[in-house]
């Protein structure tokens, strides 16, 4: 009588431990996923947050962007400015005869000539003859030289008084040559009168064109 009670409790025990197991199994089933999805949107939330911050603290700097932006478009308007193209090679060009009549000289000689380009790369020179080796990368810009040589007549103070005043022009020019020969007192005045010859190089950064195949 007690034999078949005890199989009937062993085999019970065995079903519910089935059961048990079983309940368990079908748990993790649905679970695990679950927590890789958990996981997962967990990293993805922390990726976000990190984004989120990374993003507040470039906004923060975007006032000092706009500041360092307006500080390089002023500068590059004051450049430009002093840039010689060719309407202000024109210009410059009439502007020192122009100052060769204030100063009481005779400009005998104002010849401009044509430009000469070459590429423009970081870190160059304009008085470099070619594109410096090791200068830096390439930059969409070219360099464009122009020429004018001049040739003034004058008393000796109104030659200094003419190279004090070219000397107050804001432009990118450079003194290539320069020579001054003084010569005989003028007629009625003992003041003596010189020569002035020079010949200066005007700078210019252009666009490069683009050649279409």
């Amino acid at each position: 009588m007690i034999e078949p009670l005890l199989r009937r409790l062993l085999a019970y025990e065995k079903r519910k431990q089935v059961v048990i197991i079983g309940t368990i199994m079908a748990g993790l089933v649905v679970a695990w996923p679950a927590t890789d999805e958990y996981t997962a949107a967990r990293q993805r939330t922390q990726d976000a947050r990190l984004k989120i911050e990374e993003s507040q603290t470039e906004i923060a700097k975007l006032p000092q962007f706009v500041r360092l932006q307006k500080q390089k478009a002023e500068e590059l308007a004051v450049l430009s400015q002093r840039l010689v193209g060719d309407q202000a090679a024109r210009k410059l060009q009439s502007d020192l005869t122009e100052l060769g009549r204030r100063t009481g000289c005779t400009v005998l000689r104002v010849q401009l000539g044509n430009p000469t380009t070459r590429p423009w790369n970081e870190n160059d020179h304009p008085l470099a003859k070619t594109a410096l080796k090791n200068a830096g990368g390439e930059t969409p810009f070219q360099l464009e030289t122009r020429q004018i040589a001049l040739s003034v007549s004058g008393p000796m103070d109104g030659l200094y008084a003419f190279l004090e005043g070219l000397n107050g022009v804001d432009k990118v020019i450079y003194p290539r040559s320069m020579s001054m020969k003084g010569g005989n007192a003028m007629a009625g005045n003992e003041e003596q009168v010189g020569l002035l010859d020079l010949t200066l190089s005007l700078f210019d950064l252009t666009k490069k064109t683009v050649v279409e195949s």
